[in-house]
């Protein structure tokens, strides 16, 4: 149950990689990040996205997800308002082929659900692929008209820092 804060079904057309031993990613590591605006205190406790294993589709047999919240700061993630590690997570194939690989529906439940107020958040999320020869990647989606801001930023570390804009995704 419960409201969705960003309604972004994907759109099978991207996916970035968010991943701490990502193989092709030129540092090693890369995380990503999405912005959104609240107008309404609330309290975030489940996420859903789509994502999945590339290149031979081989997910992690067990995934290793960090969910970290960001204030906004000038339109980039900024301070820190809460980090998760190790999140529990369900995986469900969707039966749609993305780039010759498997797409997956993730959902994630936070151990320490999120208190937000109204105003503008970025939530970054990464996985850890160590001992996959896989990098995980999560899907792009259709903008939220509600909550949703376009674009997101990247970082080549995780979790993230000195971060870049997508340019469009």
């Amino acid at each position: 149950g419960g409201d969705y804060l960003i309604d972004q079904p994907p759109n099978q057309t991207n996916g970035l990689f968010t991943d701490s031993d990502c193989g092709l990613c030129g540092t090693g590591a890369q995380s990503i990040a999405d912005n959104f605006v609240l107008t309404a205190d609330v309290t975030v406790g489940i996420i859903n996205f789509w994502g999945g294993s590339y290149p031979s589709n081989t997910p992690n047999v067990t995934d290793d997800f960090t969910v970290i919240f960001h204030q906004d700061s000038g339109g980039l993630p900024g301070a820190v308002i809460a980090t998760e590690t190790s999140v529990p997570y369900m995986r469900a194939t969707t039966g749609v082929v993305l780039f010759g690989v498997d797409e997956y529906f993730y959902t994630l439940a936070l151990n320490n659900p999120v208190s937000l107020g109204a105003g503008t958040y970025w939530i970054e999320l990464f996985n850890d692929t160590t001992g996959n020869t896989d990098n995980f990647f999560w899907e792009v989606g259709d903008l939220d008209a509600t909550h949703g801001i376009f674009d997101g930023v990247f970082a080549t570390a995780t979790p993230g820092a000195s971060w870049t804009a997508l340019g469009g995704s």
